[in-house]
């Protein structure tokens, strides 16, 4: 997926003033620029070895939570490098406040994600090859003006060597949609390390369909209210706040925005609700069977990165004109630290009636709601995804991703739709003349730390259900509820049930004042089951998609779904081997991995440009607070008085 708008990595949220004390306050340039020169510096670090992605190394959060130690924990990078001449992947952890390099580790049989340098080689071992320059010339167009678009390999093949794929478009000429002509039935396999095309695939199977992508580009529409009130959010230490939240928000080149130190002010008091909050992976597998198509799998997180490809939000479009923006810096694959503008953004929205009581015609008591949203965005390829986490004032979290940007398509000899579901049609779409989208989907991971008031957790499945008629239901209208808690890992894999209604509460082991754990619950919404069959390569690769939800205990170095290097893996990396030890999750630090999904059918609608579709999930206050929070709000308004009748003489 090329052409992904590169920079690598960290975010900033510039602090003013000294020097900051939030051990999770995003890196400065100057830190990063240290980082490089401390670590190429080093003797281990190869010198022909391109920077893949350099982040802050998270404290250990031990260290976090003690306050004897939170203020001196060192300042430490961490950044995966590449030697392309050795095929050979490398981390360095630098330590910024000593000036030296910490650790090193070589990850033997590991292909790192990809780079800018790795699209630029694959696009130029293309160019110079003659069957490239014979298939576009035989097709009647001009080499220089077909675009090459670059894949990780999707499928693995028997090589040890970095093997990409690439496929080929006719870009339009308003550079809007460089992916509405596609040159089906023309694709490529390439080493990067031999240099070479290793597979070359031609076929002349449909015509380049007609430019379809004219629409214009509102930056801003005049019909629209503008959102100019003063915003509430404070940025202190880089620590947001708002209202009763805090939390701080972190762009890392793999994630993309990640939330740390989500907590809840309750009449003065800090309460913990999260250590860390992140998508973890992504697959996106389309349902093409051809072989031209079979190999299209992305997993958009781990193997092209989020952060990585920000994308600048704006004010009056994407986000109200009151947004706090933030710019990100980044270090790119040669070592240069550059940045780019305005990728968060933190803005309040209304969120229509919070609660609501009529007593009668004319006593009405309610109160408008209002959330904040942290938002991100990132473009992998075609596809454009918007990433927010919404917080409300009554302590519910909804983690909401918008899909949207335009369809990968192929090219069809067919104009018309052919109800008879057969032929290209019987896995795609037709979305216009000679244009066809396959139907797929899109799995979304999200890493979800919840340490509720303090690390020593409790997972319980609640589930509703009705006994048969009896003793228990009387009148056939009983619903019961039926908990379990999750006793070890190998218990934690848990599907949703439409039937049960099934939830999954996450307990401290504090009481509320009815006696009760203070807990959230983690809600579905959004879900989808996968199609691709059990034995599947990419779902072996993939095993986060196979249920909804997974628990396991804390590890500090475990933080991908798929493992660490899904590019090019083999099976049964990341939760199956988190989960093998199958340690005890009763009272213990537990991390969840929830995955939600959305099963794509396209239709003409969406082209040339899909409006924003969403996948969500809700994390709820269940026993957390004594009554409705918004109660204790400053926004709670009471009933309005009634007037006195005057007394008749």
């Amino acid at each position: 997926m090329k052409h992904i708008l590169f920079a690598l990595l960290c975010f900033v949220l510039p602090a003013a003033g000294s020097a900051s004390v939030n051990p999770f306050a995003q890196p400065s340039a100057s830190e990063l620029r240290d980082a490089i020169k401390i670590m190429r510096a080093d003797s281990r670090f190869p010198q022909r070895a391109r920077i893949v992605a350099m982040s802050l190394a998270e404290p250990a959060k031990r260290d976090v939570y003690d306050s004897t130690k939170r203020a001196s924990i060192p300042r430490e990078m961490h950044c995966t490098v590449f030697d392309a001449s050795s095929n050979h992947t490398y981390e360095f952890t630098i330590d910024v406040t000593s000036r030296i390099v910490s650790e090193v580790r070589a990850i033997p049989s590991a292909q790192p994600m990809l780079t800018k340098a790795d699209y630029d080689a694959a696009d130029s071992i293309v160019r110079k090859n003659p069957r490239f320059v014979e298939a576009i010339k035989r097709r009647g167009l001009n080499p220089d003006s077909v675009s090459v678009e670059t894949w990780a390999s999707g499928t693995p093949l028997a090589s040890t060597q970095r093997i990409l794929r690439a496929i080929f478009y006719v870009p339009d000429a308003s550079g809007l949609n460089r992916y509405d002509r596609p040159i089906e039935g023309l694709a490529a396999t390439i080493s990067l390390q031999s240099k070479t095309v290793t597979e070359w695939r031609d076929r002349e199977i449909a015509p380049i369909p007609r430019a379809t992508s004219t629409y214009a580009i509102p930056y801003e529409r005049s019909d629209v209210p503008k959102v100019t009130s003063p915003s509430n959010v404070r940025v202190v230490d880089n620590e947001v706040q708002w209202g009763n939240w805090r939390f701080t928000p972190v762009i890392n080149a793999r994630e993309g925005l990640t939330l740390y130190e989500l907590r809840f002010v309750d009449s003065g008091r800090v309460r913990r609700v999260a250590h860390r909050v992140s998508l973890s992976e992504m697959l996106v597998p389309y349902g093409d069977t051809s072989g031209l198509w079979a190999w299209r799998n992305a997993f958009d997180v781990g193997e092209y990165g989020f952060g990585q490809n920000s994308t600048q939000l704006r004010k009056g479009a994407d986000v109200p004109e009151n947004a706090i923006l933030r710019s990100a810096s980044f270090a790119d694959d040669d070592g240069n630290v550059v940045t780019k503008p305005d990728v968060l953004a933190i803005y309040e929205r209304d969120a229509g009636i919070a609660w609501r009581h009529a007593a009668s015609a004319t006593s009405v008591a309610s109160q408008r709601g209002q959330d904040l949203v942290i938002q991100h965005a990132a473009v992998i390829g075609n596809y454009d995804y918007i990433i927010s986490y919404v917080l409300a004032p009554d302590g519910a979290i909804t983690i909401d991703v918008g899909l949207t940007g335009i369809m990968l398509v192929k090219g069809s000899v067919d104009t018309t739709y052919d109800g008879s579901g057969s032929g290209g049609q019987m896995y795609a779409h037709i979305v216009a003349p000679n244009v066809l989208a396959p139907s797929h989907q899109h799995f979304f991971n999200f890493r979800l730390d919840l340490d509720i008031e303090d690390t020593a957790n409790v997972v319980t499945e609640v589930d509703v259900w009705s006994p048969p008629p009896g003793e228990e239901n009387r009148f056939n209208n009983a619903m019961m509820l039926d908990e379990w808690d999750l006793r070890s890992e190998r218990e934690g894999a848990r599907d949703v049930s439409l039937q049960r209604a099934r939830t999954w509460r996450v307990s401290s082991s504090k009481l509320n004042a009815l006696g009760a754990p203070t807990a959230y619950t983690i809600v579905p919404q959004t879900v989808t089951v996968p199609f691709l069959g059990p034995t599947a390569l990419v779902r072996q690769r993939a095993r986060f998609i196979e249920h909804q939800l997974y628990a396991t205990r804390y590890n500090a170095q475990e933080f991908y779904a798929a493992g660490d290097y899904p590019n090019e893996s083999d099976k049964d990396h990341g939760l199956p081997m988190y989960q093998a030890n199958d340690d005890r999750l009763i009272r213990r630090d537990v991390v969840l991995w929830y995955t939600m999904g959305v099963t794509h059918v396209a239709r003409p609608e969406d082209w040339p440009v899909m409006p924003t579709s969403h996948a969500t999930m809700k994390i709820i206050p269940t026993g957390f607070f004594t009554r409705n929070p918004l109660l204790d709000s400053r926004t709670a308004q009471p009933p309005p008085k009634k007037k006195e009748k005057k007394k008749s003489r």
